[in-house]
């Protein structure tokens, strides 16, 4: 009886289709088949540069180098039988993704103080560099792991532009950046402006350096009674209590908490008149002065002792005007009332050339 033997049946490439692949990540996939052991080869069209593709398990693998589309014919040939079966499979390769630069602000510094930050990114291995602008003097930016530290020794803003390059793809991104570096802060206020008891008091503290924004306050002392100081340095109120006051200010920066103190005077009382020696007159020629030194809106002044010069006239708003008649020197004192009390009197001698 004869035997018949039928012919061993041709393999078949089950791998519909490849995965996309992605520029300087890895890759790998493996075609499946249906037959018996052999070898797999291309037939035609190239892998892209940086995959390899292994003969014996079907197995594309590596990390492309290349984006686009590539046509590719497998072929899976079985060793024993010879049979084989091809397919056309094409891999496409998308471009590697730009990198991308996290971070967008950087914080403040005091000068002479230590500084480390960090620049944070997403994407692969590469390096940072500052591509516009300059860091302030005496920081550095580590060009493989993007840290920003040094001790800072001159104060500004200082501006400046970083980029990260990938290595591989040679992708990057580009950051504008800012640092402040500001100095220790100082109160400038020299001295404070007398207090009139019983009137409304206002002054302004003020101060240089520092981050900008910070609070005041009394750390030691005391103001004097009705008066009050904000945290943003005003004083206010209505002093009710003659004397001197001698207190200290505190400045705090709210960025460092760095601190500065100064101690200041609040004279209350009256008020000085601020008039010097007062200019010559000269008979027949108009003469006009203002006293000051008064609060506003006073409304009392009075010649407290003395002659005026023949001609001229002191006004309640503390205005000496008129045309002297008469050469010669005359010695007087004005002084100014508030709420109908006695204030501040000041003695002078003007002089009337004939």
């Amino acid at each position: 009886m004869p035997l018949h033997v039928n012919p061993a049946p041709n393999p078949t490439i089950s791998t519909t289709s490849l995965p996309n692949a992605q520029a300087f990540q890895t890759y790998s996939t493996t075609l499946s088949k249906s037959g018996n052991a052999g070898t797999w080869s291309i037939t035609s069209g190239t892998l892209p540069s940086g995959l390899t593709f292994d003969t014996a398990t079907g197995t594309i693998s590596g990390k492309p180098t290349v984006s686009g589309d590539f046509p590719l014919t497998f072929k899976f040939t079985e060793t024993e039988s010879g049979t084989f079966a091809t397919k056309s499979l094409p891999l496409h390769v998308n471009p590697a993704p730009d990198p991308t630069i996290n971070t967008t602000t950087l914080p403040a510094v005091l000068i002479n103080a230590n500084y480390s930050q960090a620049l944070s990114k997403t994407g692969n291995a590469g390096t940072w560099s500052i591509s516009a602008g300059a860091l302030p003097t005496g920081l550095t930016l580590d060009a493989d792991t993007g840290l920003i530290s040094g001790v800072p020794t001159v104060s500004g803003t200082f501006n400046f532009t970083v980029k990260f390059t990938e290595t591989e793809s040679g992708t990057f991104d580009t950051q504008a950046l800012s640092i402040l570096v500001y100095s220790r802060p100082t109160i400038t206020t020299t001295g404070l402006p007398d207090a009139l008891k019983d009137n409304s008091y206002s002054a302004t503290l003020t101060k240089s350096g520092g981050s900008g924004s910070g609070t005041w306050s009394v750390s030691a002392g005391t103001l004097p009674t009705g008066l009050s100081l904000s945290s943003a340095g005003v004083f206010s109120g209505t002093a009710t209590v003659n004397g001197d006051y001698s207190f200290t200010v505190r400045f705090a920066d709210s960025v460092t908490g760095a601190a500065t103190t100064k101690v200041l005077t609040i004279h209350v009382g009256p008020t000085a008149i601020k008039n010097g020696s007062l200019a010559d007159g000269k008979v027949g020629v108009a003469y006009s002065v203002q006293f000051n030194g008064a609060p506003s809106g006073v409304s009392g002044w009075n010649l407290d002792s003395g002659t005026l010069p023949p001609g001229l006239s002191l006004s309640g708003a503390g205005v000496l005007s008129g045309t002297p008649t008469v050469a010669g020197d005359y010695t007087f004192a004005v002084t100014y009332s508030v709420l109908l009390k006695p204030s501040r009197t000041k003695t002078f001698t003007l002089h009337i050339n004939p």
